[in-house]
């Protein structure tokens, strides 16, 4: 397919029409800058084919604010040596006109036979779509889009594989395309796409499982049936058998008999446990009679120890009085010693009170006679302060007048040594009498004047001269030496002085009274830092806290100037008291001692007196014979109870009480039990009767012969479609696996064609593509295998091109139209690769028609094709003719 000539009328910035005639049937480059309409014309070309004539969404194409503009696009192209040629008009008067070799088509029928020729198709709705594009979408590349190559190769696949089929065979052919969809369809209505039961399936499937559930339920129910049924029979035969026996009624004589001698061996225990505490009691008293005996002898005892006791006590009574006269009288010698320690301590701290006062005093004292020196000082400060602040006051100088004074002077200065430099000189050496005068001002003896000015000299007797000094810049320097003179007087009117110098010292005198007074305020800040007044109120407070001690001090008496040691009296003080409170505490202690003696001297004495008499009644003699003949006759009865006790548990411990409780509770419990068993028993009959009465009533005979038959039907039909399903997918995976192998055949032409642009590139590389015919990796020399999105995005433009010139020649080969655009291709190549893909494009060019379009004609120079340049297209009042 061969562009022989493209016009655009109102087209986005092309206003007016544009026309491109006689284009090259290799390579066509058109140059210009951005912005200078090669996108527009892609743009226009692809709105031609791609675009249906009645669509609204192409308002993007008319001229920017003209709304009522109808883009129009003319192609005349070639094929098969035979001329076509597509008009097409957007938006107003919408028309789109095809001439064929044989006749012409218009409005859709036109469109759809452009279609079918280049194998692409149209949207639903709205614009175009990348997806309806088909293989023009992948040969014509939009600006940036070079790399991506992977999405319209798939949206190119189905015409690819169509244009195609001559070279597959049935399978890979429309027909067997069909067949595969046929087969894939029938196959989704029972298989998912990687070959698991669909929905549908699933629930043939399900309803099998349901159904095969429902019949082994209604299976185990019958034979749960079947066995309740047996064992209500065995039920009621065992409970015949134990209505006829009552076993129970034996196990509970039993019982009884063996509670009965359990109650014979209870009495047995208690009878020994009531004799075993008489016995118990028997023994108690044959220990207190023994204890009592024992008293007897304890009393004779005791008499011997109490007449010991009362003689120790009465020589304890006799010693502690004896220390009597030596205790009393360290008790009063400690009692002195305490009263005058106390005496002098009292004295020393009247007397160190009265020093401390006496300090205080002088200590006032000094700080009262301080602060009156400090405000002496203060008061004087402050009156030197006012002075100096009236001074300063009376030396204010305007700084700025100042500063203006003597920039005036200063000028002066310099404007009267500029005179003197440029004026005449006047000379003179004047004898001894001689009267003359200049400018009225006496003169005499040698010197000289400048004169700046008109000068008049008179001379008593001759007459008077006159010079006037020449030249414009003395004059010029005289007027301004009197501007800045009278700045000058201005400035010494306003500081009230009568000279620089004058306003320099009062300013210099203005400084050292503010210094000064500075000064004095920090002095007095010393001495009065929180002011006269706060000083004098300190100095009264002293005066008053003086009197104050004055007439403490009247009050005490007079002392000698003496160091008073009050700790040590203090301490000589408590030493005493210590000593004293010891004192008392042995006093008191002798005195607790002596009562306590002569308390047990009297009742020992009393004690022995008692134990004497008692001991030596005949009473008491008596009752020692009366307890011994006590402790013979209980002994007796303790050995007759030991006897009756041992018989007594002979026989419980042959009968054996905890055995008899045992047999009582086993015997019961088995009893009870088996009464329970029987009655348990009863209503397990009565359930299971009316069980099997219920389910009997509900015909689950019925139930199960419906059930099987359901079951059987669902299973037939889940093999049937699993069967069906099996199948389809063999034959689905039969037809894939046969035309998997005849697209592996088509690959081997694309990789033919693929591996002759690769070769230029990349010597010995290789690009794999799958089933779909899409690029996969690339294998070049000593690396390893890449994936098309690892690459840089260079090599990933580069191979995008590569891949879509190697399907043109694929589908030049099947005898279909071919037309390559390119805008903006390679951008991101280095100049290595792009010289190399030059060549590559060149090579192309001897078979396909190409339209490349670039804003670097720099980089396509050496393409071997002359350039079009668009920017000077649109310059020209007609349309440009390629020759």
């Amino acid at each position: 397919m061969k562009l022989t000539r493209v016009s655009i009328d109102s087209v986005r910035q092309f206003r007016e029409p544009l026309t491109l005639e006689n284009l090259a049937e290799g390579l066509n480059l058109f140059v210009g800058p951005n912005e200078s309409g090669k996108s527009t014309l892609v743009s226009a070309i692809r709105a031609a084919f791609f675009e249906r004539y009645k669509s609204n969404s192409v308002k993007d194409l008319q001229p920017w604010g003209d709304s009522s503009a109808a883009p129009s696009v003319s192609i005349a192209f070639e094929w098969q040596n035979q001329s076509w040629q597509l008009d097409k008009r957007f938006l107003k008067r919408q028309r789109c006109d095809l001439k064929t070799p044989s006749e012409t088509l218009n409005g859709e029928e036109a469109e759809e036979r452009l279609a079918e020729l280049l194998g692409y198709g149209f949207s639903g709705r709205g614009a175009s779509k990348a997806e309806n594009w088909g293989i023009p979408g992948l040969l014509w590349v939009e600006q940036g889009q070079v790399q991506n190559i992977q999405e319209p190769v798939d949206h190119a696949s189905t015409h690819l594989q169509s244009v195609l089929s001559n070279q597959l065979g049935d399978v890979a052919s429309t027909q067997g395309d069909a067949l595969i969809d046929r087969i894939e369809a029938q196959s989704k209505e029972l298989l998912t796409a990687t070959g698991q039961p669909n929905k549908f399936l699933k629930g043939i499937i399900q309803a099998d499982d349901d159904a095969q559930a429902k019949l082994s339920a209604l299976q185990d129910d019958v034979r749960q049936y079947n066995d309740q049924v047996d064992e209500l029979g065995r039920l009621q035969s065992q409970q015949q058998e134990q209505d006829h026996n009552q076993p129970w009624n034996a196990l509970r004589k039993q019982a009884d008999q063996a509670r009965g001698q359990l109650q014979e061996a209870r009495q047995w225990q208690q009878q020994q446990q009531s004799q075993k505490q008489t016995r118990h009691e028997v023994t108690r008293q044959i220990e207190l009679t023994r204890e009592k005996l024992q008293g007897f002898e304890d009393q004779s005892e005791r008499l011997q120890q109490r007449a010991q006791a009362h003689q120790q006590a009465l020589q304890q009574r006799e010693s502690c009085a004896a220390r009597e006269p030596v205790l009393k009288k360290s008790l009063e010698t400690a009692k002195q010693a305490e009263q005058d320690a106390r005496q002098r301590a009292q004295q020393a701290r009247q007397s160190n009170r009265t020093l401390q006062l006496r300090q205080s005093h002088q200590q006032v004292q000094a700080q009262c006679q301080d602060l009156t020196d400090k405000l002496t000082k203060a008061e004087a400060l402050d009156a030197q302060i006012a002075e100096l602040s009236q001074q300063q006051a009376m030396l204010v100088v305007d700084a700025d007048a100042l500063t203006a004074l003597q920039q005036s002077e200063r000028k002066r200065e310099q404007l009267i040594l500029q005179q003197e430099a440029l004026a005449s000189r006047l000379s003179f050496n004047l004898q001894e009498n001689a009267n003359v005068r200049v400018n009225g001002d006496a003169v005499s003896g040698q010197g000289e004047r400048a004169l700046v000015a008109r000068t008049t000299v008179d001379i008593e007797g001759v007459g008077s001269i006159s010079f006037e000094p020449g030249g414009s810049d003395l004059a010029e320097l005289q007027r301004q030496t009197e501007n800045v003179t009278a700045k000058r007087d201005d400035a010494l009117q306003r500081l009230s002085v009568a000279s620089l110098d004058e306003a320099e010292q009062n300013a210099e005198q203005h400084r050292s009274v503010t210094q000064a007074l500075e000064a004095k305020r920090t002095e007095l800040r010393f001495f009065a830092p929180k002011g006269l007044e706060e000083l004098r109120r300190e100095r009264q407070q002293l005066h008053d806290q003086q009197a104050q001690l004055n007439e403490q001090l009247s009050t005490l008496p007079d002392i000698a100037e003496a160091e008073v040691d009050v700790d040590r009296a203090e301490r000589l003080l408590e030493e005493a008291g210590d000593a004293l409170k010891q004192v008392e505490a042995d006093w008191n202690a002798y005195q607790l001692e002596l009562a306590q003696a002569q308390h047990h001297a009297s009742a020992a004495e009393q004690e022995w007196q008692r134990l004497s008499e008692q001991l030596s009644s005949p009473e008491q003699q008596a009752l020692k014979e009366q307890t011994q003949q006590e402790l013979i006759d209980l002994q007796a009865r303790d050995q007759s109870f030991q006897n009756a006790i041992a018989a007594l548990q002979e026989k419980i411990d042959n009968a054996n009480p905890d055995l008899l409780e045992q047999d009582i509770q086993r015997l019961t419990q088995s009893a009870d039990s088996q009464e329970a068993d029987a009655r348990e028993r009863t209503r397990q009959i009565d359930r299971l009767q009316t069980l099997l009465e219920q389910v009997g009533a509900t015909g689950l005979g019925e139930k199960l012969d419906d059930a099987q038959r359901a079951a059987t039907q669902a299973q037939q039909r889940r093999v049937e479609l699993e069967r069906r399903a099996e199948a389809l997918w063999l034959l689905l995976e039969q037809l894939r696996s046969a035309r998997h192998r005849l697209t592996q055949k088509l690959q081997a032409p694309l990789q033919k064609h693929l591996n002759h642009y690769l070769r230029l590139l990349f010597p010995g590389a290789e690009l794999t593509v799958d089933d779909q015919l899409r690029p996969e990796q690339l294998q070049r020399k000593d690396q390893d295998r890449a994936d098309m999105t690892t690459l840089s995005y260079g090599a990933q433009e580069q191979m995008g091109l590569i891949c879509r010139l190697a399907y043109a020649d694929l589908l030049k080969e099947a005898g279909r139209p071919t037309l390559i655009i390119l805008d903006d291709a390679l951008v991101h190549s280095d100049r290595e690769r792009l010289d190399q893909m030059k060549r590559i494009l060149f090579d192309a060019a001897t078979r396909h028609q190409v339209l490349l379009f670039s804003c670097h004609p720099e980089n396509w120079r050496d393409l071997g094709v002359a350039a079009v340049d668009l920017q000077a297209l649109k310059a020209q009042p007609s349309a440009l003719r390629l020759e």
